[in-house]
């Protein structure tokens, strides 16, 4: 016997929504529920870190490089500005520079120590004669004279001794070759790609760099702490005659440490740092000038890079006291303006764009009173003037920030008052800073009025922002 499917009755297919009248409260009040929740994460939840970008006014530099020849500078750790045509040329006795390094870093001076002493070879008092027919630059060395690391680092800086680069060579290990492999190691490790040693004095042509390599190199050597003493002195020998530092420049300008080389080949070579006034403050100022003709041209070209330095730097305020950022939103979309309560000013490269994160700080809700800090502006990079995308972006980490203040913006955070970093390698091996006027943490954003209902989201406020007379205006 078949049985027949059941169906609805007539009264039910008439109203089928009548079956579902009493689940309907229910139903309403899970979705309330999960809107509701699901408004709280959403507008609870810290949001990504919104970017801006300002622009530092000006010009980016043109500088004015030699005729002749190669040209370098930096200012601070910042930007390594380059001469067009960099390639490796002979570069003389500033090969002494890398041969002073290496050999410091192995055995670091203490201030005012005179180091471990170490003898001279028989080897190398016996190759005076030869060295004086070559007309090396050289000093006295007797058999089995005992040297002291102070004393042997004056006569390679101070008075360009070739024979004690040598000796200096033997001394470290295993053996001249052994420490020549250091010194392309260690040129490696800084980034100089067109440099390369053959010998610890600068003697043969085949040792070869860049203007821009050896501003690299001073820069880092800068760092050791009996650096700048040894390449800023003279040398007394054992006969007792003094040897004058061979810097045309030293004392003068600002300049107080460097190196110069002069061969046939290299032509005059000068490697040079110098304190100079730029925009308001003492900056260091790394140069290197490469195959100039005659002792003016070298001088003259060494003035013109310092030039170009002096104006490298501009310092103006990316955020304006009372300028609004952001703004806190409710859930009902009602909104109260996060204000800078101070200025943020950045000192970098003319025409450099400089990244500004915002980041919350406080949990805000219903009834936050005015004046309240809510989030924070600070600096997260600086991309160089004509850099393309995901080159030359930096936070520059730095030589040394200044009082007053002022620090120095790295990656993602900015240093406060008096912080000290060392240069490090960015867009190209170089980097470059953005000095910024603020506390550590950047500036801070605070409530405009009472906030009316939590809780709430941080926005971004995208505003026409432009210079105008030195006036933020927008």
């Amino acid at each position: 016997m078949r049985r027949e499917p059941c169906l609805p009755s007539p009264a039910d297919r008439r109203a089928p929504w009548r079956r579902a009248l009493p689940a309907l409260p229910a139903l309403t009040a899970v979705l309330c529920t999960a809107a509701l929740a699901l408004g709280l994460v959403l507008f609870a939840r810290p949001p990504a870190a919104p970017a801006l970008v300002r622009t530092l006014p000006g010009a980016p530099v043109a500088p004015g490089w030699p005729a002749t020849g190669q040209g370098a500078f930096a200012v601070a750790g910042g930007q390594v500005y380059a001469s067009p045509h960099q390639a490796p040329v002979p570069m003389a006795s500033t090969a002494k520079l890398m041969t002073a390094y290496v050999f410091l870093s192995r055995y670091p001076l203490p201030a005012g120590g005179a180091g471990p002493s170490f003898t001279v070879s028989a080897a190398e008092a016996g190759r005076a004669a030869a060295r004086a027919a070559r007309s090396e630059s050289v000093v006295p060395l007797e058999p089995g004279q005992r040297v002291t690391e102070r004393q042997a680092l004056e006569a390679l800086l101070g008075a360009s001794a070739n024979n004690v680069a040598d000796e200096l060579a033997r001394w470290y290990g295993p053996a001249v070759a052994g420490f020549v492999g250091e010194m392309n190691g260690t040129a490696q490790r800084l980034g100089m790609a067109g440099t390369h040693y053959t010998g610890p004095s600068g003697l043969e042509p085949s040792t070869v760099s860049t203007a821009a390599d050896q501003v690299r190199l001073l820069r880092a050597a800068l760092r050791l702490p009996a650096f700048t003493a040894l390449a800023s002195s003279s040398y007394t020998d054992v006969l007792g005659h003094r040897h004058v530092n061979t810097n045309p420049l030293l004392g003068r300008e600002g300049v107080f440490a460097g190196k110069t080389g002069t061969t046939r080949a290299a032509g005059r070579n000068l490697v040079f740092a110098a304190r100079r006034e730029i925009d308001g403050r003492s900056r260091l100022v790394v140069g290197a000038v490469l195959g100039q003709p005659r002792p003016s041209a070298l001088t003259t070209a060494a003035r013109q890079v310092m030039a170009d330095g002096d104006r490298s730097l501009v310092t103006a305020p990316v955020v304006r006291a009372g300028e609004a950022l952001a703004r806190v939103r409710d859930p009902r979309g009602r909104g109260v303006a996060l204000r800078a309560e101070k200025d943020l000013t950045v000192t970098g490269p003319p025409g450099a764009e400089v990244a500004l994160g915002i980041e919350p700080e406080t949990a805000l809700s219903a009834g936050t009173p005015a004046g309240t800090t809510a989030a924070r502006v600070a600096v997260t990079g600086i991309r160089l003037p004509g850099a393309t995308s995901g080159a030359g972006d930096t936070g520059a980490s730095g030589d040394v920030g200044g009082s007053g203040g002022t620090g120095t913006a790295g990656a993602g955070a900015t240093r406060g008052a008096g912080d000290a970093g060392r240069a490090s390698g960015a867009a190209g091996g170089d980097g470059t800073r953005a000095e910024v006027t603020g506390s550590r943490a950047g500036v801070a954003l605070v409530t405009g009025a009472v906030l009316p209902r939590g809780p709430a989201t941080i926005e971004l406020v995208l505003r026409p922002w432009a210079w105008a007379a030195g006036v933020v205006t927008g």
